[in-house]
């Protein structure tokens, strides 16, 4: 006992400093991920507020390559959707209007912008190597000074989601602001609200919850908001998003909200601007407190296990797991998340190890079970039955589809009276180790002797294939092995024996029967009692079988139909055959 906790301790800490490292190196962070990603989800309503103007298929139809479009149609655009009555709060352009490229069309945008509040994109060009930044694509310069400007760069999670946004960066000693923060302070600013800058990491990177889903915004054609199909009323006093809403312009992303399709990119900044707005950004719990978290959690969760039973720590396994849920739950819409599924697995482990001594405890009782059951299963048929996992044998009984045989001998009262004690004994141990091979050379299982009658049944307690089929052959094969038994016993006292066999199939509850102080492995039912009764009624050198035995095997034995007869304890007459051999004895070798 004291090597086995000393190896359960030894066990608990290799695991523990395992644990330390599958942590700090973020070894199961991809699985976390998708982990909290159903886990953190809480959908919500898409705000009213956001309209989205989407250049999608039909506009691209209608108005040609993206790349072509002379940019008048922007300031016709902005022209279509706001009046002196009716004007939009904010116009966010999700484009990079970089350099000029049609003077007149590119100054009728600039000059369209003027009166309005109008955001437009920019974009950081990084080197992949040092992450250093190489360029700054923005407006041309009549927009950008009609304009405001925040860079659409998105950032890829490991598992190409995205699900985190850069909040500012720094280039030539001034900070710029993303594209969704600045649109959020645009409107807190027309609001007369105070924007809170969401909390970032060391490379002010900042996590966000998503609220709306593809489609989820009120989404209308460019071309038909172009075309003046669309009231302009819709666009009052909401904030406007203009963006790519065609896979072929290559700016859609999967993302976490999202199981079968990806979200255009002008829906990304709608929620990364949801999200600013209503505070629902988060960050990552740095790694060295979160390891100091699981460890601790799963450190305390062991200590418990090792003054409960069996039963009282899987109740605190589960009791753990939820507070665990729980606790990351609250933290995450407090602004913090940590991960899940490490701390789950370690505690299932822990679980595992300390159920490790009962399992083989367990493991030794089976191999207790399968002694006993050699002496009467085939050897074989108990380590197939081992290696499938059926050692497992139910206390008190189940209903099972078996097929029973009975054999008895024919004249033995009269033959016991003309032999002695030691002979009769002789001859008993002949026939039951014929018996016994034929049971075991077809993987029946011998259930008992009854004097001198014997019990087999096949498919019990170990499940085997064609159980009937082999029932009935080892009929045969007992009737045909008796015959030197015969023939020996007719020598010695000039009476003829011979061996009644009945077969029956069905259901019958099996299992182990029995007190306290006797537990017998049994079969139980109608089907045992009539193959007994059929038994009764074979004459020497019969193999009769019932009605149901028949129909599973027609065509596949030879048998001779001997009508309807009654039978003990049953009210109804039975239907019977004789077996005379099988039809295929090659096939059946193969078997």
């Amino acid at each position: 006992m004291k090597k086995y906790k000393l190896f359960r301790y030894c066990l608990f800490f290799a695991f523990i400093f395992l644990l330390v490292y599958l942590t700090m190196n973020d070894v199961l962070y991809p699985f976390d991920r998708i982990v909290m990603d159903a886990w953190y989800r809480n959908d919500e309503v898409a705000n009213e507020e956001v309209k989205i103007i989407a250049i999608d298929e039909k506009t691209l139809n209608a108005l040609g390559n993206f790349g072509s479009w002379n940019r008048s149609v922007y300031s016709d655009l902005i022209h279509q959707i706001s009046d002196e009555s009716h004007k939009p709060e904010i116009i966010a352009f999700d484009i990079i209007f970089g350099s000029s490229i049609e003077s007149k069309g590119d100054q009728e945008f600039a000059d369209a912008c003027k009166d309005q509040n109008v955001l437009v994109g920019s974009s950081f060009k990084f080197n992949e190597v040092t992450t250093d930044i190489d360029s700054y694509d923005e407006p041309y310069e009549a927009l950008k000074e009609n304009t405001t400007q925040g860079f659409t760069n998105s950032i890829l999670d490991t598992d190409n989601k995205v699900r985190s946004s850069l909040l500012k960066v720094n280039y030539n000693d001034k900070d710029y602001y993303n594209f969704s923060y600045t649109l959020a302070s645009m409107y807190c600013k027309n609001h007369h609200l105070k924007l809170q800058e969401p909390e970032c990491n060391d490379q002010n990177i900042f996590n966000f919850k998503y609220t709306a889903h593809s489609g989820d915004y009120e989404t209308i054609s460019f071309i038909d908001v172009l075309n003046g199909k669309v009231d302009k009323k819709i666009f009052a006093n909401s904030v406007v998003l203009v963006g790519a809403y065609s896979t072929g312009m290559q700016d859609a992303y999967t993302v976490p909200i999202e199981k079968s399709k990806q979200m255009f990119g002008v829906e990304i900044q709608a929620n990364i601007f949801e999200a600013i707005l209503s505070q629902k950004t988060y960050m990552t719990v740095d790694k060295y407190y979160s390891t100091l978290y699981i460890v601790g959690f799963v450190f305390a969760v062991a200590l418990v296990f090792e003054y409960l039973q069996l039963f009282n720590r899987l109740l605190v396994l589960i009791s753990a797991l939820l507070s665990h849920l729980m606790i990351t739950r609250i933290f995450f819409f407090n602004g913090y998340e940590i991960g899940i599924i490490t701390t789950v697995l370690a505690l299932i482990v822990f679980y595992v190890m300390n159920i490790l001594w009962e399992y083989i405890l367990e493991l030794v009782d089976k191999r207790r079970i399968v002694s006993t059951f050699k002496k009467y299963v085939a050897p074989d048929v108990v380590e197939q039955a081992i290696n499938q996992g059926q050692v497992d044998i139910p206390l008190g009984g189940t209903l099972k589809d078996i097929a029973v045989l009975f054999v008895d001998i024919r004249g033995f009262t009269t033959l016991s009276e003309k032999l002695s004690p030691r002979e009769v004994v002789d001859l008993l141990n002949d026939y039951f180790e014929n018996i016994t091979n034929a049971v075991f050379n077809n993987q029946g299982t011998l259930d008992k002797f009854i004097g001198d009658a014997a019990m087999a049944v096949f498919n019990s307690p170990f499940d085997l294939q064609d159980y009937t089929y082999k029932a009935v052959k080892t009929a045969l094969d007992i009737q045909r092995c008796s015959e030197e038994i015969a023939r020996i016993s007719y020598e010695k006292t000039g009476i003829k024996i011979g061996f009644g066999v009945g077969v029956n199939c069905g259901e019958a509850i099996i299992g182990n029967m029995g007190s306290e102080y006797r537990v017998e492995f049994a079969a139980i039912g109608d089907t045992v009692n009539t193959a007994s009764r059929l038994e009764g009624v074979a004459k020497a050198g019969q193999v009769i079988i019932s009605k149901k035995v028949y129909e599973r095997l027609k065509g596949r034995i030879d048998v001779t139909w001997l009508g309807n007869v009654s039978l003990k304890g049953k009210a109804k007459e039975v239907e019977i055959y004789q077996v005379n051999g099988l039809i295929d004895e090659k096939n059946e070798e193969d078997l």
